[in-house]
């Protein structure tokens, strides 16, 4: 069922890999916050989607301690 599984679709629908490309996981949750809310489906806690994009697409730490913004590297958000 394809409503079922929100991230997963949204990484389907709207996200592309591109080999060396960041994504900020705030970027990438606001995003799909705003898939999820004009599509009127619920959306999963920020924790949940960030452990779940992990999954698919490395994550690592970024900014000048490395510790300030996490970073999604591959995904590509379609306009």
């Amino acid at each position: 069922m394809k409503g079922a599984d929100p991230i997963g679709n949204w990484l389907d629908e709207c996200v592309s890999y591109v080999k060396g490309a960041e994504f900020k996981v705030d970027d990438a949750f606001k995003a799909f916050y705003e898939y999820c809310r004009v599509r009127g489906i619920p959306r999963p806690s920020k924790q949940t989607f960030s452990s779940r994009v992990g999954d698919t697409y490395p994550k690592n730490r970024g900014g000048p301690e490395r510790k300030e913004v996490l970073h999604f590297y591959g995904p590509y958000a379609r306009a």
